[in-house]
């Protein structure tokens, strides 16, 4: 798989749950991961089950990508990496996107 998507896979999400399976499955695979997520306690045990049996490298990020900001450590986290693959599978609760021009980048993306 990751001579059709790239090297590095992406996960949003990845604290627990279907996150945190998507990123052992693509470790299966062979994909590095950079594994993101808003709860850092959890983030920081996800790797070790990651890269010991399946010898890829994995870099925990604790971001909050409902923000403008949380969104931006994605971005210049990964501008080094060759990133092939994203699953985003952080939930957000919120309906409409607020407009860009009354957001700071402290608030949530989508309001």
């Amino acid at each position: 798989m990751t001579g059709r998507y790239g090297p590095t896979a992406v996960v949003v999400g990845a604290s627990d749950g279907l996150g945190a399976a998507f990123a052992t499955e693509l470790a299966g695979r062979g994909f590095n991961l950079v594994l993101v997520a808003r709860r850092s306690l959890l983030l920081d045990e996800l790797p070790y089950g990651c890269t010991r049996p399946h010898g890829v490298r994995v870099r925990p990020l604790t971001a909050d990508v409902s923000t403008v900001d949380g969104v931006a450590a994605v971005l210049s986290s990964t501008t080094a990496d060759e990133v092939g693959l994203l699953v985003c599978n952080a939930a957000l609760a919120r309906s409409h996107r607020s407009s860009a021009s009354r957001r700071s980048s402290s608030t949530p993306c989508w309001t």
